[in-house]
């Protein structure tokens, strides 16, 4: 079953780009939706209609179970079962993690603990593909105290990884993932005068013009792209617009990254970007930007336009802590509201469900 699940499977395919499934119905392990609010009543299935019962709506006495306005004969009342439902939010909307105050040292995420090691990081956003963290960090764990780093885990049996981490399904696949991660991390680690080309990142598109993995030196400052394309974010006057355009896109500038060998998933590269990249390249001592000689420096994680329900959460509360509210869809900014930062440090934040977020009239615990 494992070949066959979406396009993105297929054999040509290198293994952590087969993790990138979007059918559903062929994953072995898929996200569930996991209200903000929760407490509201089930409704209960409608009585089998097979069985014979005896209707209070038709009935001159009052049934002794209902309660409630008295009916009017004749009238129609609806059943339980035919009340219309709420409609689920939209797959891969709305975060699992509530917002913390801004005077929180994390947000939650697991990447934001696995910073200084960047294999484990890897290792660790593999798992979570597809996957809800409560279930995925544990088998990570677990498997990181059986084989630490990537020598042990390039020299492992297979089998045994396989047997690990079943419980996450697409087992095998990833284990191919993570296997081929420590290889290739002993082999030819990240280095910061290396970068190798990724296609469709980080828009549908990009890239269009290199072979994805071709090779590249160091990206440099000159003519360099803001987040994206080479054709994008290129603000010169007209008369030097095509040699800039020519320059980045022969140097592959926003196509072509430190880790492009490794792997082209867009969730893996967002997560190395944000938390990674500044520290490899030298650029700071911290993803948070510390460290840097440059007191105009602005570190990766404000030119992350990710897709993943969780990093787009994450960044709307960093981009609070620093004033901003922010548009995961254009990475657009206003000033932070008086009343949404009131909200948020008194825990009076939700999600909508398109995973904006919303003021509450109270806090979120206690709502029921």
């Amino acid at each position: 079953m494992l070949g066959i699940v979406t396009s993105e499977l297929d054999s040509g395919l290198s293994p952590e780009q087969k993790m990138y499934a979007h059918d559903d119905k062929l994953l072995a392990v898929s996200e569930t939706y996991e209200p903000a609010i929760e407490g509201r009543k089930r409704i209960e299935p409608a009585i089998n209609p097979k069985r014979a019962v005896k209707s209070p709506f038709f009935s001159s006495t009052t049934h002794p179970t209902v309660t409630g306005p008295a009916v009017v004969p004749g009238t129609v009342t609806p059943s339980p079962s035919s009340a219309k439902k709420k409609a689920r939010p939209p797959r891969g909307a709305v975060s699992s993690l509530p917002i913390p105050p801004l005077s929180a040292s994390r947000f939650g995420l697991i990447q934001e603990e696995l910073a200084d090691d960047p294999f484990r990081l890897l290792v660790a956003v593999t798992f979570l593909i597809r996957t809800a963290g409560k279930v995925a960090i544990p088998v990570f764990y677990e498997l990181m105290g059986r084989f630490p780093g990537p020598a042990a885990l390039a020299a492992a049996d297979p089998a045994e990884i396989i047997s690990l981490i079943r419980p996450l399904g697409l087992s095998a696949i990833r284990c191919a993932a993570i296997q081929k991660y420590a290889r290739t991390w002993l082999s030819r680690p990240p280095i910061r005068d290396k970068r190798y080309s990724v296609k469709n990142y980080p828009l549908p598109g990009d890239g269009r013009h290199v072979r994805a993995g071709e090779e590249f030196g160091p990206e440099g400052t000159t003519g360099a792209a803001v987040g994206g394309c080479p054709s994008a974010g290129i603000l010169l006057p007209p008369d030097e617009v095509a040699d800039a355009v020519a320059d980045a896109r022969q140097r592959a500038l926003g196509c072509a990254w430190e880790i492009g060998h490794l792997t082209q998933g867009p969730y893996t590269l967002d997560s190395w970007r944000i938390f990674c990249r500044d520290v490899l390249l030298g650029r700071a001592t911290h993803w948070t930007g510390k460290g840097s000689a440059d007191p105009t420096f602005q570190p990766e994680w404000m030119r992350v336009l990710p897709k993943d329900k969780e990093l787009r959460a994450w960044l709307r509360w960093m981009w609070l802590r620093e004033g901003w509210e922010w548009d995961p869809l254009t990475g657009e900014r206003q000033p932070l509201r008086e009343e949404l930062r009131e909200a948020v440090d008194g825990g009076r934040v939700g999600y909508d469900d398109h995973g904006s977020l919303i003021i509450l009239d109270q806090q979120l615990g206690d709502l029921g």
